[in-house]
């Protein structure tokens, strides 16, 4: 999170929050209520009036239009990584799981992911573990609440498979014997599909895709709980993909694994 770590970045925000709030004439103002120095306060501004962010009129502190656009933006950014964060946080004090073992209420369960969902089986150690909120039968969903540990969990990986765009033929041009070749080494948990071109490629070989709307999203979600997801996916639209994933790995600890398959064409 840029924001939390880059300590200019953090301060030019602090001082354009504050010149938009309320006037200011002096830079010791200023200064004083970011508890920094006269000196690093003009420092600050200099570079900000030079990068078209603060503007100084009859003596008064101003943010441009520039310097709005630039609070606003990065105080969504910190608005969302919070907002996030405080979920991840909600979760703590009390999650769900599917028991794969009968439990009654009480017990102590240890939690795992298993193809991507969490799993609570009742005396089965665990390095994460719960006590269950009220009874449940097997593949029912059970409360855990006084949580301790971390479920164990490994990222899975992302395959990103290029197929033939429309103008090279489209799924015509592709060897439907690679796409089950490729489905039987890898053994993917999940399937997703891009556009017409993937989704009659992936139908010819057999296969049901798991994912076909908000297909990106949806196998990132996956392959964070630890799940092998192949994307199908004409030419054109790789380097999104790629793109997508780079920025969200620029922004997460754990990062998303992800290779590009070429499959090879008809013969």
């Amino acid at each position: 999170m840029k924001i939390l770590r880059d300590l200019r970045l953090t301060t030019e925000l602090l001082i354009l929050l504050e010149v938009v709030i309320s006037p200011h004439f002096r830079l010791k103002s200023i200064a004083d209520k970011l508890d920094i120095t006269v000196q690093g306060a003009s420092e600050y501004l200099r570079r900000m009036k030079k990068e078209g962010k603060i503007q100084n009129i009859g003596g008064e502190y101003r943010a441009t239009k520039k310097g709005v656009d630039f609070l606003h933006s990065n105080f969504l950014v910190l608005k969302e990584f919070v907002d996030s964060k405080m979920a991840e946080l909600s979760i703590i004090d009390l999650c769900a799981a599917t028991a794969k073992t009968p439990i009654s209420e009480g017990d102590e369960v240890g939690l795992f992911m298993e193809n991507g969902v969490l799993t609570a089986y009742s005396g089965k150690k665990s390095d994460s573990k719960g006590i269950a909120q009220w009874d449940a039968d097997v593949d029912e969903d059970v409360a855990i609440k006084d949580l301790d540990g971390m479920v164990s969990l490994s990222p899975g990986t992302m395959h990103i498979v290029r197929l033939p765009s429309i103008r090279e033929g489209g799924s015509k041009s592709v060897s439907i014997r690679e796409i089950k070749r490729l489905n039987e080494k890898l053994s993917f948990d999940r399937i997703g599909v891009m556009d017409v071109v993937s989704k009659a490629a992936v139908k010819k070989a057999g296969l049901k895709p798991d994912f076909e709307f908000a297909t990106l999203n949806a196998a990132i979600e996956a392959v964070k709980k630890g799940l092998s997801v192949a994307i199908f996916t004409s030419r054109d639209q790789v380097h999104n993909i790629v793109s997508t994933v780079e920025e969200l790995n620029g922004q997460i600890e754990d990062k998303i694994a992800y290779e590009i398959v070429n499959l090879k064409k008809t013969d």
